[in-house]
């Protein structure tokens, strides 16, 4: 590796999310642990003596095409580490799976799912195609067994079509869901927000 005065704008900023990601993750081990106590955030009157809990994030699952759509899953990422965007969710999507046994990946995807609020579908070119475990899943690929899934634990359904002209997953058809039809910032909160 080059260091960081190579890299692109967006990686920097995946990298920088990454780094938040796991500055989080410490310190909830510290909180979880005891070490840290239970101190809520100071008011936003700046009174040191007022202090109010933080707001509740929405717990926001990402479904997309791992092998195709993943920067745009790592964007998302870096917009809510970074804190001059006013864009913050609690991501519980699970890392990569490292297993190739479908019901372990269903059981994991699941889990995850039910722990979210909402479910944010990004449909890229790929998103409805056939997968070449199909009839394992269940369904035609991974993104339409999270959108049934989602269905099922009640979770708020949001998507964002990259492109107007790409085929959404066959699930997000009758999933009442809130719709971004660009991928940009703006689109994604006022879809969150509606649905």
């Amino acid at each position: 590796m080059f260091g960081p005065q190579f890299e692109t704008p967006l990686q920097r900023l995946i990298r920088e999310a990454l780094e938040e990601q796991e500055r989080k993750k410490r310190l909830e081990n510290l909180s979880l642990f005891g070490l840290l106590g239970n101190n809520p955030t100071p008011s936003v009157l700046g009174n040191p003596f007022l202090y109010s809990t933080p707001p509740k994030k929405d717990k926001v699952f990402v479904s997309f095409d791992y092998d195709n759509d993943k920067n745009y899953k790592y964007l998302l990422g870096a917009w809510s580490a970074n804190p001059r965007f006013e864009f913050t969710f609690d991501d519980v999507t699970p890392g990569e799976i490292d297993t190739n046994s479908i019901p372990r990946i269903k059981q994991a995807l699941a889990n995850k799912i039910a722990l979210a609020t909402h479910t944010l579908v990004i449909v890229g070119r790929y998103a409805n195609s056939f997968h070449k475990h199909s009839q394992l899943i269940g369904h035609r690929n991974w993104i339409n067994f999270e959108v049934y899934y989602s269905k099922l634990c009640r979770n708020k359904i949001v998507a964002i079509k990259l492109n107007r002209e790409y085929t959404s997953p066959v699930e997000l058809l009758d999933s009442d869901a809130s719709w971004a039809m660009s991928f940009t910032k703006d689109a994604i909160i006022k879809a969150l927000e509606q649905a």
